[in-house]
């Protein structure tokens, strides 16, 4: 998922429910703003204080196109699981 965000996300593991970050393109508004404190491979923990550390990708996509970003303000806590920064 791309979108204005400029975070896309992946499935944990085909088995496990659970998002992560794949990729935080270069050119991406969450790489300019959080580059020093996201990285490549953190889960996703919660949006908006909504669990999401067992829900599936396509879940997560789903609820992040139904957040209004003009009238609302997104926050996401990762958990970085130990993999480079970006």
């Amino acid at each position: 998922l791309r979108k204005p965000l400029g975070i896309i996300f992946a499935s944990i593991h085909d088995d496990l429910k659970g998002v992560c970050v794949y990729d935080l393109p270069e050119d991406g508004k969450a790489y300019r703003k959080v580059k020093t404190s996201l990285a490549v491979g953190d889960e996703l923990l919660s949006i908006n204080g909504v669990d999401m550390t067992h829900r599936s990708l396509e879940y997560v996509i789903n609820y992040i196109e139904r957040v209004d970003t003009s009238r609302h303000k997104m926050d996401m806590i990762f958990r970085n699981l130990g993999r480079a920064r970006v």
